[in-house]
């Protein structure tokens, strides 16, 4: 008669070798840190907010945690998660704790957020996982920690909603004060909003902030605009969003030439303040620099003009200062740039594109091939 030491061996023996895929096992370990990210993040807010959301859905995550440990030992897995709260062995993982509680501690609703963001993470992960695994024990554990994750989004949104007002998008208005100042103006910005930012650009160029102003306020006045076409648009934020205006296009009035050279150059009977004076020597006159809306005095402020071929024909077009009944546009064509013609354009279009500004367009046929460049002359209208 077998002893029960013997027929306990043998037993053992019969019994099916559990063992996970390569991809398996690097989902569960992965899946043990980033449970416990989860955990160490709420744990933190928590301290930092006193609200027992935190708290509650920590002690939830430890037994996230614990589950996924019970699959790192049925299949005699490496655990290697630091003991340190908010340690991680992958990278990844610790650059998304940082991140996170970084966030979460500048507001509450962003802490609010900073649940929302990892209860999405887990969920998408976790199905994932589910997608990749042929395992029945994996799939069932993931399964249930992916309805969990589900249950603590909805706990997240409803704890957020009483606190999230949505900002509307603002609108923006721009006129001129007697200095020939942008004034901008606006109206009451949405309830929530933390800051109002107003960035300015060169036709063509790159946004840059130029003021932020108390969310009380509802103008400002760019002492520091330069005589280029210029785009504006106002910025609001909160915590949490932000919404910009439609730009606002615009150019400095200036009743004439003399004028504008006066406030642009410094004084008009200067030399270089003449009408084909070039005081940034970019060899474009001050007369096209006025016209056209560039400045003067800095030579990489260049008028706003671009040229193709499109169907066929040579099309210019370009940004002028609006009420130049002074001033007549010509178009000139050469196929070899030494001879010039003044040529009749096919189509000639002017329309309001701003304050101040208008737009233009010249198209002149190719005469087969002949006409390789064009050029835009301004004149003083007989």
């Amino acid at each position: 008669m077998r002893t029960p030491t013997t027929l306990f061996i043998m037993a053992a023996t019969l019994m099916p070798a559990w063992s996970l895929t390569q991809k398996e096992s690097e989902l569960v370990l992965f899946m043990r840190q980033e449970e416990q990210l989860a955990h160490d993040v709420y744990a933190a807010l928590f301290e930092k907010w006193g609200q027992s959301i935190f708290s509650n859905i920590a002690r939830s995550e430890s037994r996230h945690v614990d589950s996924v440990k019970g699959l790192i030992a049925k299949f005699n897995l490496d655990d290697t998660t630091p003991s340190e709260p908010g340690t991680f062995t992958i990278p990844s993982l610790q650059t998304l704790h940082d991140d996170l509680l970084e966030k979460g501690e500048r507001s509450l609703i962003d802490a609010l957020l900073v649940g929302v963001l990892i209860e999405e993470t887990d969920i998408a992960d976790l199905t994932a996982a589910i997608e990749a695994s042929e395992d029945v024990s994996v799939i069932s554990v993931f399964s249930n920690l992916r309805s969990g994750s589900e249950n603590h989004l909805r706990s997240f949104n409803a704890k957020l909603a009483p606190l999230y007002t949505k900002l509307s998008e603002p609108s923006l208005e721009v006129t001129f004060d007697s200095n020939r100042d942008p004034v901008l103006s606006w109206g009451n910005v949405s309830e929530g909003a933390q800051t109002i930012l107003i960035e300015r650009r060169p036709v063509g160029g790159v946004w840059t902030e130029i003021h932020a102003s108390p969310v009380d306020t509802l103008t400002h006045i760019d002492t520091e605009c330069s005589v280029a076409a210029t785009d504006y648009r106002l910025r609001i934020e909160s915590n949490y969003e932000s919404y910009a205006s439609d730009p606002v296009r615009c150019l400095r009035p200036f009743s004439t030439y003399h004028a504008w050279a006066s406030f642009a150059i410094g004084t008009a009977s200067d030399i270089d303040g003449t009408e084909q004076g070039d005081p940034d020597r970019d060899q474009i006159s001050n007369l096209v620099e006025y016209a056209m809306g560039s400045d003067p005095t800095r030579p990489e402020s260049a008028p706003i003009v671009s040229a193709s071929m499109v169907g066929g024909k040579l099309t210019m077009t370009g940004y002028w200062r609006a009420e130049m009944s002074a001033l007549s546009m010509s178009l000139e064509s050469s196929g070899d740039l030494m001879e010039w013609t003044v040529t009749s354009p096919l189509a000639q279009t002017v329309r309001g594109v701003g304050i101040g500004i208008e737009s233009f367009q010249f198209s002149i046929a190719n005469d087969h091939g002949n006409t390789r460049f064009a050029r835009l002359s301004l004149n003083r209208a007989p």
